[in-house]
């Protein structure tokens, strides 16, 4: 899978999304109602999330994960920027990817509510969507990504 992170840098992701009722070898992202076969990955740990999963009352192994993908069916569906913030705010220092509706005009507050990186769903929007992250040089406020306000600091 093709995506850019925080420098806009377009990287390969050696992970694959599990089949349905099989685990294959290698880096897989299992889907959050197959959280319980995790320990069976022989690679790299996934966990995918959709805006709608609950995951409040979940004791999630974050220790044990390495990527936790963040999907966005709509860009109007803000669910997903409150999960990462809660998995950041819950110690989760791994990478957090954003899918589906990823474009210019949401990047910049994705990487501010602490996503590391991203995936349009459109590859043809890719290199515009990168853009997004320096839409603005100094956030105002304090965010996952800020940990200080920019009028507190002066800088």
């Amino acid at each position: 899978m093709q995506v850019f992170d925080l420098d806009a840098q377009t990287l390969e992701l050696d992970y694959a999304l599990a089949a349905e009722g099989e685990l294959s070898a290698g880096n897989l992202i299992l889907p959050l109602n197959r959280l319980a076969e995790l320990d069976q990955v022989s690679g790299k740990k996934g966990l995918l999330i959709k805006g709608g999963d609950e995951i409040e009352d979940l004791d999630l192994p974050l220790d044990q994960l390495d990527l936790i993908q963040i999907h966005f069916d709509n860009f109007n569906d803000g669910r997903g920027y409150s999960i990462a913030h809660l998995l950041r705010r819950s110690g989760f220092t791994g990478d957090l990817l954003a899918t589906g509706d990823v474009f210019k005009d949401v990047v910049f507050y994705l990487k501010r509510a602490g996503f590391t990186l991203f995936e349009p769903r459109d590859e043809a929007i890719a290199q515009e969507a990168a853009g997004g992250l320096t839409t603005f040089s100094k956030p105002y406020q304090a965010s996952t990504a800020q940990s200080a306000d920019h009028y507190q600091t002066g800088k």
